[in-house]
């Protein structure tokens, strides 16, 4: 008997072990975030939102959008905002352990990075009885470049959470445990919206790897369905309809491929230090060389995924799982600013890793592709030790915001928000060349973009240059007459340029504009009206 129960415990041990070293890889791998500052967005959500610092907010949390207490220059998150309660909840629980440093909130993403690879090697091992290919895959998840934005981004936390309980529901649904299942989906859910797609990967659970052809088989759906249904009607109620895209079938398509070819191409060999690149209203409505590319590509993908139907299906599982949990991004239209960024792949980068794993090393449902078991391992290390030094590499560029958005711009030199947020940082530290430098590039490639015209004539302003101040200001008002900063502006230098009529026209149209002024404006109108008479 005791021989019977040491037997039992030793591979049990060993997967313990195994899930330690993959936690310490996972640590060690991005221990050098740490210092990283608040990036862009993540100074918004971790140091502008009241609801997290101030009490009597968490039944908020549930009924309004994740964005609803933060507002942003001129305007709000509001036009793509999310239902995250879950998040909140985690942010509010951050900020009240580590206040406005951006160290905890960094470790605590670490922490959570090294859970889910631990439950992705857990799940890896349950599914193919196969603790070395579950090592092996989930240490090349590890290190996989294209997860650095999830993690290295403390904005990116809701694809750590989201990911860990998605990992956790479909493990518990394996070892038939439902009532588990549930609970660790619906705190997907409550995560991020991504989660919805679980279902659809529980379907190919079913088929491809239990093989099951009988309907009744499918019937614990139903249970992962109606709450789906539930998240969905309750995300309505508190943010709106989910916006879909609305681009033609033709750029539809074209776009798809073309962010199906990038996000292959990122998991296995990245571009640049920062993947996000903007999305153009009519980018995709031609077919170019590029394109055609794509479409090949996609049609190789086309006949592995056949090939694999018919030779693997339970490899087909993992293939195809990299594409369900990556589809959230196909949809585009013209409230996306961006048609690609790495934190998309993070949870589907596994399904590639277990199948390079298999094929490096061979297996029951994967024959190892003409390799050596020398080679195969020896292949798997280099690829663990390139990547390993990619990640590390790319982990980098978010330490700083001029770090981060100048890889942006390098890695997309035409995206105009970039440039203005260089502008915007450069003129926080008071460096006026550089940010007149930067927003004056923003509004070559985007002629209409109305805050960047503003933000040049502030620059104009500080710098003494009254007349370019105006004309930029002026500018801002004919790409977007609805915003009521420039027209403030305006008033401010031609009231100092001694144009007073003139001046009190511009602050009038800007207390139509603007719903809550500052009672200053107000007295300073009444100030030139008096002067009038």
């Amino acid at each position: 008997m005791m021989a019977r129960l040491q037997a039992l415990r030793r591979p049990r041990a060993q997967a313990w072990l195994a899930a330690a070293l993959l936690a310490v890889l996972s640590v060690v791998q991005y221990a050098g975030t740490l210092d990283n500052d608040f990036v862009w967005d993540a100074r918004d959500v971790f140091l502008n939102d009241p609801s997290i610092r101030e009490g009597g907010h968490l039944a908020e949390y549930f009924s309004e959008g994740m964005f609803a207490a933060v507002g942003m220059e001129g305007e709000r998150f509001a036009y793509l905002d999310y239902y995250r309660p879950l998040v909140k909840l985690l942010h509010r629980a951050e900020y009240a352990a580590f206040g406005t440093d951006p160290t905890g909130y960094n470790a605590v993403n670490i922490g959570l990075n090294a859970l889910v690879v631990v439950a992705a090697f857990f799940l890896v091992r349950a599914l193919t009885g196969d603790p070395r290919l579950a090592l092996a895959a989930c240490a090349l998840y590890a290190v996989n470049p294209a997860r650095v934005e999830a993690v290295a981004w403390a904005y990116s936390d809701s694809y750590l959470l989201f990911s860990l309980f998605a990992l956790l529901a479909l493990l518990a649904y394996h070892r038939r445990r439902p009532a588990m299942a549930l609970g660790a989906y619906a705190l997907a859910l409550l995560s991020q919206e991504s989660a919805v797609l679980l279902p659809l990967v529980l379907v190919l659970y079913h088929a491809l790897w239990r093989g099951d052809r009988r309907w009744r088989d499918y019937l614990p759906l139903l249970a992962f369905i109606a709450l789906t249904v539930a998240f969905l009607l309750l995300r309505r109620a508190a943010v709106g309809p989910t916006p879909l895209t609305g681009l033609p079938l033709t750029s539809l398509l074209n776009g798809a491929v073309h962010i199906l070819a990038e996000s292959v191409r990122a998991v296995f060999v990245p571009q640049s230090g920062i993947s996000i690149y903007r999305y153009r209203p009519g980018m995709f409505a031609q077919l170019t060389p590029a394109l055609v590319g794509d479409w090949l590509f996609a049609a190789g993908l086309l006949l592995f995924a056949v090939w694999l139907w018919r030779r693997a299906r339970l490899a087909l599982f993992w293939f195809l799982w990299f594409f369900v949990w990556m589809a959230v991004i196909f949809n585009l239209g013209q409230y996306a600013e961006y048609y690609f960024m790495d934190k998309i792949l993070y949870l589907g980068a596994l399904g590639f890793c277990v199948l390079l794993a298999q094929a490096l090393l061979g297996g029951r449902f994967l024959p190892r592709w003409g390799l050596s078991r020398r080679w195969g391992v020896g292949l798997l290390a280099g690829l663990l030790l390139a990547h390993f030094a990619t990640t590390l590499w790319r982990t980098g560029f978010y330490a700083d915001e001029e770090r981060y958005f100048l890889a942006a711009a390098h890695a997309d030199p035409d995206f105009a928000l970039m440039q203005y947020a260089l502008g915007s940082l450069y003129r926080e530290r008071g460096d006026l060349a550089r940010a007149g430098e930067a927003f004056s590039r923003a509004t070559v490639l985007e002629p209409d973009h109305s805050f960047a015209w503003n933000n040049l004539g502030n620059i104009h302003f500080l710098q003494g240059d009254y007349d370019a101040a105006v004309r930029a200001w002026k500018r801002a008002i004919e790409a977007d007459p609805k915003n009521p900063q420039p027209y403030y502006n305006v008033g401010i230098a031609l009231e100092r340029l001694g144009r007073r009529e003139e001046a009190l026209d511009y602050y009038r149209q800007y207390l139509r504009l603007e719903p809550h002024p500052p009672a200053g404006v107000r007295a300073q109108v009444r100030r030139l009206e008096g002067a009038r008479r």
